[in-house]
C-alpha cells in the first residue's frame, strides 16, 4: 500500500466513508455505461467513442468514472458514503 492509499485510507476513516479499489483490469473506459457494452479494441488514444449497441458516445475518462461509481454503489455498503480510487486518482462522491 503506497503512502497516497494510507492516506486516502486515514482521510476515508476521519470522514466515516468507505475505500474501494477498483480491480486493475476492469475495463472501466472500454464499458458502455449505459447498456454494458465492452468495447475491447478500445485504444488508448482514443479519447470518445460510440457504442455500437446503445449508440450512446462516451468521453473515455467521464465514461470510466461513471462505471467506477457504479461499480462502488453496487457493493454492499453505505450508499453515497463511498470514495472512489483507481490509480491514485481521487474522486470524492
Amino acid at each position: 500500500m503506497g503512502l497516497s492509499w494510507k492516506n486516502c485510507g486515514i482521510k476515508a476513516l476521519w470522514q466515516d466513508k468507505t475505500v474501494i479499489e477498483a480491480d486493475m483490469w476492469f475495463a472501466s473506459s472500454k464499458t458502455c455505461h449505459g447498456c454494458g457494452y465492452v468495447k475491447k479494441d478500445l485504444l488508448l488514444q482514443e479519447r470518445e467513442w460510440v457504442c455500437p449497441q446503445c449508440r450512446t458516445k462516451h468521453n473515455r475518462d467521464k465514461n470510466a468514472a461513471i462505471n467506477l461509481a457504479k461499480l462502488g454503489n453496487n457493493l454492499p455498503t453505505r450508499r453515497g458514503n463511498v470514495m472512489f480510487i483507481q490509480f491514485n486518482i481521487f474522486c470524492e462522491s
